[in-house]
């Protein structure tokens, strides 16, 4: 992941690396301070193979000091990829192979950190586990950071060497959340990775067809580890990975592998349409919808609408905007501008005005687009609507002046959907909707709905503190 750098480092000159050889190469006795300066000397001088492989020879540190340090060692090794002084240590040191084989250092996860593949091989060529080694500092093993951090050569001499879990949280097994290492490199868009799981023949791995899945538990003890595993769970297949974190290029290259991936559904019975939803991706949404899977059926709700919860409502609202009709309105003379308005679809909403869309309608309870816009609210990542409302008053100013058949003003809905939440930046979104039609649009805060409530009132009702926070 990066180069070391060799040339900030205060190296010694050949004469005082040669004094301190002596100082710390006592006959007589090795003290403390010797140990001290035999283990600094190797270390410092690692960056520099050819002095790091003298002092190998000359037996600047004994093999007691040797096997004290021997993560930090290989550490150091890792971060410099000194294959040399590797070699070296083999000849020194006779149970060097040993003390790799049985080590948990996490000097493979700083080979993989540097993208130093080469001695990452050689570490494994010669006994290190693949499995084992660990980095708490960046919470996964060697091939779950190769995944997260993109470095296929690292992945690829990973799978060479019969590695089989990707996983982070604590190196004890039960604690472990193992992951798929192609959800992983989903998870994190590096399709070069991606391909490579899904078409290589390393590991011998099988993979079924359709879902693309391998299950990584095979013994009976795995297999009932399965509800400590956060990561590797049924509920997400690498498809449902691509929609929810919106990496459409790699969700176009699973599907060219198995078409059927647009018809699976998550453990929890959510279509890709529907996560997509969840998401609130407008664009991503509008692909999977058009050119992916133009089966809306996932988005109607079960049973009689007066039964329909609210994210039924929503999905449905969905389901109308992405059918296309801008001729027709649903039962409560909703359209599909009102729709793309009030989920913030900026997008949807240009191509509906530019499509003829009538800006103007309003549906039974008197609310206009804008009004819709108004109400927009988003828990689930930083997207706000002030493009959409913005948008909506340029196209047709008067939206903003006009209420409700309750007498609500925009200021009215926007702020009775607004939160305020524990850190500002959690109200910043109403925020700016807020100034924008206080300052530019002038929306009169005197006006009063039918229960006679300014919007300040109803901020105030909902959630104190609120009108003071959006008014700064």
């Amino acid at each position: 992941m990066f180069n070391a750098d060799q040339t900030q480092s205060d190296f010694l000159s050949w004469y005082e690396l040669s004094n301190l050889a002596d100082k710390s190469h006592c006959k007589k006795h090795r003290s403390s301070i010797c140990v001290k300066y035999a283990i600094k000397l190797l270390l410092s001088a690692i960056r520099s193979e050819e002095i790091a492989i003298e002092l190998l020879k000359m037996n600047v540190i004994d093999s007691r000091t040797f096997e004290k340090h021997f993560d930090w060692i290989l550490k150091e090794i890792a971060t410099f990829n000194a294959i040399p002084v590797f070699n070296q240590l083999k000849e020194t040191f006779p149970n060097f192979i040993k003390l790799l084989r049985k080590s948990e250092s996490s000097a493979g996860c700083t080979a993989v950190y540097y993208e130093n593949d080469e001695i990452l091989e050689f570490f494994l060529e010669n006994g290190f586990n693949v499995n084992i080694t660990f980095d708490k500092e960046n919470k996964g093993n060697a091939l779950f950071l190769a995944c997260r951090w993109g470095i296929l050569k690292c992945v690829q001499v990973l799978l060479k060497y019969g590695a089989k879990q990707a996983f982070t949280h604590g190196p004890i097994y039960i604690y472990r959340n193992i992951w798929d290492p192609l959800n992983l490199a989903v998870k994190y868009g590096h399709l070069d990775i991606v391909k490579l799981f899904v078409e290589e023949e390393i590991s011998g791995w099988a993979r079924d067809a359709v879902t693309l899945e391998a299950d990584f538990f095979q013994t009976d003890e795995e297999n009932a580890m399965k509800e400590f595993n956060e990561g590797y769970s049924d509920d997400f297949n690498s498809f449902h990975y691509a929609v929810f974190y919106r990496e459409k290029e790699i969700a176009a290259y699973l599907l060219s592998k198995s078409p059927a991936l647009k018809h699976s559904r998550t453990g929890e019975g959510r279509s890709p349409l529907q996560l997509a939803v969840d998401r609130r991706f407008g664009e991503f949404l509008v692909w999977l919808a058009r050119e992916v899977d133009d089966d809306l059926s996932s988005l109607i709700p079960s049973g009689e609408r007066p039964g329909w919860t609210e994210h039924d409502h929503f999905y449905y609202d969905h389901y109308l905007l992405l059918r296309g009709d801008l001729t027709k309105t649903d039962e409560r003379g909703k359209t599909l501008l009102h729709c793309a308005a009030q989920h913030g679809h900026l997008q949807l909403v240009r191509e509906f005005i530019a499509n003829g869309a009538d800006v103007t309608a309003k549906d039974a309870d008197g609310w206009n687009a804008l009004h819709f816009a108004c109400s927009y609210t988003n828990f689930i990542n930083e997207h706000d609507n002030s493009e959409v409302v913005k948008l909506l008053h340029l196209t047709k100013p008067r939206l903003a002046k006009e209420t409700t058949n309750k007498g609500e003003t925009v200021l009215h809905i926007l702020v009775s959907n607004s939160y305020l939440g524990h850190y500002e930046e959690e109200t910043s979104f109403s925020r700016e909707t807020f100034r924008f039609l206080v300052d530019e649009v002038g929306v009169d805060l005197e006006a009063k709905d039918s229960k006679g409530r300014k919007a300040e009132d109803v901020a105030d009702n909902d959630h104190p503190d609120l009108w003071n926070v959006l008014n700064q």
